[in-house]
């Protein structure tokens, strides 16, 4: 199983530190990268996002030889062998439901699961890489959730806000008396590999109706 990279984001001078000290940490296998698209039509933002981060791996010494892009552009017979020979698959942000539809249409869900390499989800591949899915964005209510792909038993929410307490109060916490939630800020990251999942950066932990700050470097 591969290994899981679950961030949140970043800004416009690239990974902040946490993130980058824990992916060169992890990435050992430079040969190739592959992006997955969340809105697979867009041509021209999926081709900006993709080389503005496949340049911000480089500016960290992750020198990958080559990438490319799982989108509409690639025909359907070459998606899953894509899949398969890529170093580092990238399930990039944007559109987690639209994202998550394409990959299923597509048949590829399995192959990321049982992607021998890593997997490193931004933003809505973040959430979709959980096998209990949540899409909670203040500006844009109500929260949602669905089922996600599995490859983590670790629902996250990206772009976390702890300022906006009434949302958190009455669409997130309610969510927590089923399952926890881990609120990641954009300096975040959690990487889960060997059954062990780590973390770095500023992390909220979302608990039977509580939110704290999670300290821990592990979560068990």
């Amino acid at each position: 199983m591969a290994t899981s990279v679950q961030i949140s984001g970043f800004d416009k001078n690239g990974f902040f530190n946490c993130v980058s000290v824990e992916l060169k940490k992890t990435i050992t296998d430079t040969e190739s990268l592959l992006f997955v698209a969340s809105t697979p039509t867009e041509f021209q933002k999926i081709d900006e996002y993709s080389q503005r981060i496949f340049g911000f791996f480089h500016d960290i010494g992750l020198n990958f030889n080559s990438y490319r892009v799982i989108d509409k552009r690639m025909p359907d017979g070459e998606q899953e062998n894509a899949v398969k020979k890529a170093s580092c698959l990238f399930l990039m942000g944007g559109y987690a439901r639209v994202q998550l539809k394409y990959l299923n249409e597509q048949n590829l869900v399995s192959s990321i699961i049982n992607h021998k390499g890593v997997v490193i989800g931004l933003s809505a591949g973040a959430i979709n890489m959980a096998k209990r899915s949540v899409i909670a964005n203040p500006y844009y209510p109500p929260v949602s959730v669905y089922n996600g792909m599995g490859l983590v038993n670790i629902t996250v929410i990206p772009h976390f806000d702890i300022t906006k307490e009434e949302f958190i109060k009455n669409e997130v916490l309610p969510l927590t008396y089923e399952e926890t939630i881990y609120g990641i800020c954009d300096d975040a990251i959690i990487v889960t590999q060997d059954g062990v999942s780590r973390c770095n950066g500023t992390i909220y932990k979302l608990a039977q109706g509580t939110v704290e700050l999670f300290t821990k470097r592990e979560i068990i």
